[in-house]
């Protein structure tokens, strides 16, 4: 009779609380008591720490946690915690500031006098002073909270200035200053409208900030600010910069060898008819993501496609795009399994096509856990209705181009090359009307020399 030989058993070591680490952007995060990773706020980088908001969002959340019996928790209940910690955190600043106030305003002119002593003066509020107190007050501002990359870039584009402004007096900056900023910006020819008065704009914050903090002290800053005000903020139609020539590499037409080879290797099919769409209409990509079936006249042999919103409609400009044959082809599966305002492309409905193609492609058995896919149908990670981005759209684009092997494009390189197409096939004024221009001009910056074979892809497609 052989011998029973004892098998030792191995006790689990209880896994202790989660404790907040730092994030590669810059904030804090505490993982295992939700269904994803929770963000608490900024991480101190100074002493290598979480911010005091953190800390006081993360012990709320364990309380909740614990009170739960250490169930997940649900994304109302974490919002409504971080809700309350900012107010607790926002009040006990207050207080403080003000208690600060009372004691920042005690002159002790009087005693000075009565001493016989000369009143020693304040030192002036340099615009380099002004710059760090906003930077400084934005990296602890509670109602407003910021990445850690937005301190960095308000100090990338405040400290080129401290050379030429940064010893001056605050009261003396004035509004020709803030103009002579705007022009050296616009004559770099390196910023878009927006960036220039986004720029502009926090110059305007820093100083309304110095004037908030000092008002008793130095009641002038209050005129700077009104004097900033009238600076004008440049307009896209206003700014005229000689800019530096687009190159080669910035908008490239796609050969009609590129196109076929990349397509193999997306991965669903709903992919791949987002992309011949944008080929065969030259439609802008955020056409192509907000398209319904109630917005598609289907009246003909070509339909006629009237996006609900489009980057011209502030104007009161209305967007017709033809859809040519080969394109009802590819449309007509989906606008009938659709209803009339759903989205006909969303990122469940590729993710459901690719989820049931490898479940009908493997090898081994079914696994019977359940408990991870019920947790995610109770609380997705991302709603089901959303929408496709030009960032999500584009990751997808330029994995299979990296596969296939060919040169690098993009979703918009795809409306450059049927727009040249459309252009050499026929004609400018079409061009500028299936493109949805007003302007025969704007239509001309889409017409490239066909350096490359970009085919004839709607002759294609149909046969």
């Amino acid at each position: 009779m052989s011998r029973r030989i004892p098998v030792k058993k191995v006790l689990r070591k209880p896994k202790g609380d989660p404790q907040p680490y730092r994030h590669a952007n810059g904030s804090a995060v505490v993982a295992r008591i939700a269904s994803s990773r929770i963000t608490l706020g900024p991480w101190d980088r100074e002493n290598d720490r979480p911010s005091p908001l953190a800390s006081r969002v993360y012990y709320a959340l364990m309380t909740e946690w614990n009170d739960r019996g250490r169930q997940p928790l649900d994304r109302q209940a974490v919002s409504e915690i971080k809700a309350r910690c900012r107010d607790e955190l926002k009040i006990r600043d207050l207080r403080s500031a003000e208690r600060r106030r009372r004691n920042e305003y005690v002159h002790d002119s009087d005693v000075n006098r009565s001493l016989g002593r000369s009143e020693s003066r304040e030192p002036s509020l340099t615009v380099n002073d002004v710059f760090d107190e906003y930077v400084s007050h934005r990296e602890r501002d509670v109602e407003r909270p910021v990445t850690e990359g937005t301190i960095k870039k308000f100090r990338a584009f405040l400290d080129p200035h401290r050379q030429a402004f940064g010893m001056m007096p605050a009261t003396s900056f004035r509004d020709q200053h803030l103009r002579q900023i705007r022009d050296e910006m616009i004559a770099s020819g390196r910023l878009c409208f927006s960036s220039i008065n986004g720029r502009m704009a926090v110059i305007r914050a820093a100083f309304k900030h110095a004037n908030k903090m000092h008002k008793r002290r130095l009641p002038e800053l209050g005129n700077v600010v009104n004097d900033l005000k009238d600076v004008e903020s440049v307009s896209r139609r206003s700014l005229i910069v000689t800019r530096r020539p687009r190159t080669e590499g910035q908008i490239r037409l796609i050969s009609i060898s590129d196109l076929y080879a990349t397509l193999p290797h997306l991965p669903t099919q709903h992919l791949r008819d987002m992309v011949m769409l944008l080929r065969l209409t030259g439609m802008r990509p955020s056409e192509l993501f907000g398209m319904t079936p109630g917005a598609i006249e289907q009246t003909s042999d070509v339909w006629i496609y009237r996006p609900e919103h489009h980057k011209t409609e502030h104007h009161g400009y209305e967007r017709r795009i033809e859809i040519p044959e080969a394109g009802v082809v590819i449309l007509e599966p989906y606008v009938h399994d659709c209803r009339a305002n759903e989205l006909i492309f969303t990122p469940a409905k590729s993710e459901a096509e690719r989820a049931s193609a490898r479940r009908e492609a493997r090898q081994s058995y079914l696994s019977c856990n359940r408990s991870r896919d019920a947790r995610r149908a109770e609380n997705p990670l991302r709603p089901a209705d959303r929408p496709w981005t030009k960032d999500t759209f584009g990751r997808s684009i330029g994995r299979a181009v990296k596969k296939a092997g060919v040169r690098a494009w993009t979703p918009y390189d795809l409306r450059h090359t049927a727009a040249t197409e459309i252009v050499l096939n026929e004609g400018i004024e079409r061009g500028m009307f299936k493109l949805g221009h007003q302007s025969i001009t704007t239509t001309q910056r889409y017409l490239h020399p066909p350096t490359v074979d970009i085919g004839c892809v709607i002759h294609k497609q149909s046969a």
